[in-house]
């Protein structure tokens, strides 16, 4: 009898997407967001993804070291959206984070805020190139807030 092993392995631990439905603008959904959680979302140079015509708004906050990072990025562009697998109109990225907890307190904070239509997790593994969009994310994270060109 031959035995088959399986190696489960989950490529996006510590990460977790959000998905934000609401009818503000990036500027004053960012600013919503910084009041009901205690950070401060910081707007950065727009993102662009290769093999994709438009600029989509980028914001970024960091407690620095191991803690977490966050970034909003808007979905929509006239030319077409960054991710077409969910409706969302704003992206909540947030990297270092390994408790279920903490994901449904950020769940449980931002939906508090009363523009936002729906919060929701979205499921990284069902989404569609989501590897070329983080690695691209982390790229422009790299350019934007590590290691600016401009220091």
């Amino acid at each position: 009898m031959v035995k088959k092993l399986t190696l489960d392995i989950n490529l996006f631990e510590g990460i977790e997407m959000l998905g934000l439905v609401t009818h503000f603008k990036d500027y004053r959904l960012a600013y919503y967001i910084n009041d009901a959680m205690d950070i401060q979302l910081k707007r950065y140079a727009d993102f662009q993804l290769a093999g994709k015509n438009g600029q989509y708004s980028w914001y970024y906050f960091t407690e620095g070291g191991n803690y977490h990072n966050i970034t909003m990025i808007g979905n929509h562009h006239h030319a077409g959206k960054l991710i077409t697998d969910y409706k969302a109109d704003y992206l909540f990225l947030i990297k270092n984070i390994f408790d279920e907890d903490q994901v449904a307190e950020f769940i449980s904070k931002l939906r508090k805020i009363a523009g936002l239509s729906l919060v929701f997790q979205m499921q990284l593994a069902k989404v569609k190139n989501i590897d070329i969009l983080l690695e691209a994310l982390e790229m422009h994270e790299l350019k934007q807030v590590i290691r600016p060109e401009n220091s």
